[in-house]
């Protein structure tokens, strides 16, 4: 965040900023990120979509709360095994997408539990 915000007050206008940290993505819209590269779309897509429509739109308190939200999932997401989460995520949904090619593993029944736990208000969006 430290950088983002170098960028955004050094470079306005100048240089386009990129949210790429999918957790704390609302903390770059403030500081002038127009864009999101977002792994996280991939299984929260109607989420993330929703979350940049209301940043946009200038409801600034909605975008706090569905941060808050979507935060928790992508935390987890954070913590290790990003991709065989995210696969995980769209499973959940009902889009088989195959397992994880080594050198990743599989997630534990553990992961699996707190990952869906995480996803099920996302889901409900």
């Amino acid at each position: 965040m430290q950088r983002a915000i170098g960028i955004a007050t050094r470079y306005p206008g100048r240089i386009q900023l990129v949210s790429g940290s999918d957790d704390i993505a609302l903390d770059f819209m403030l500081w002038g990120a127009e864009s999101w590269i977002c792994g996280p779309a991939n299984c929260m897509a109607k989420a993330v979509c929703d979350l940049d429509r209301t940043f946009k739109a200038g409801g600034l308190a909605g975008a706090k709360n569905k941060m808050a939200t979507l935060y928790i999932g992508m935390n987890i997401l954070e913590s290790g095994k990003f991709v065989q989460k995210l696969k995980y995520g769209c499973v959940i949904q009902g889009t088989p997408v195959g397992e994880c090619r080594a050198p990743l593993g599989p997630l534990t029944d553990d992961e699996k539990a707190d990952f869906r736990k995480a996803m099920e208000p996302i889901l409900a969006w």
